[in-house]
């Protein structure tokens, strides 16, 4: 059976290095806004959460997520996940169970078509944009 754990803030550093592998996938392929290392301390001050999924005790994967408020809702973002097959009716449930316990409104994630297809398959996510960036 899945399940997602959340990793509280002091446990990010013990926990690291076996999660850093999936997070990874995430960078290779994004606009470098924070990297890992970055990432890390991010969720060691507790300004995001990070997610383990497991599947019969081991780890399979993992996500971070960043909660924040704007004026009509309270938003969950998910900035970084990787892993095989972690999206399924169980961990879905558990994860939108702790959004709700959170107050969380919407769930949100930034996604390549690839992806947003299968966010809104396995999630029930919808696209409602799309960015795009220049460097200055």
């Amino acid at each position: 059976m899945k399940s997602i754990v959340i990793v509280e803030p002091m446990y990010i550093h013990q926990v690291w290095d076996m999660v850093a592998k999936f997070l990874q996938a995430s960078y290779d392929s994004s606009t470098k806004d924070c990297t890992p290392d970055q990432l890390k301390s991010i969720l060691a001050r507790g300004e995001q959460h990070m997610f383990v999924v497991r599947d019969n005790n081991i780890i399979i994967g993992a996500f971070t997520v960043c909660v924040y408020n704007v004026p009509n809702a309270k938003i969950a973002f998910t900035t970084a996940m990787g892993g095989k097959a972690l999206l399924d009716k169980e961990t879905i449930s558990q994860y939108e169970a702790w959004a709700r316990s959170q107050g969380v409104t919407k769930l949100r994630a930034n996604a390549k078509d690839a992806q947003a297809r299968l966010f809104q398959q396995k999630l029930g996510l919808i696209k409602i944009s799309n960015v795009v960036e220049k460097d200055l």
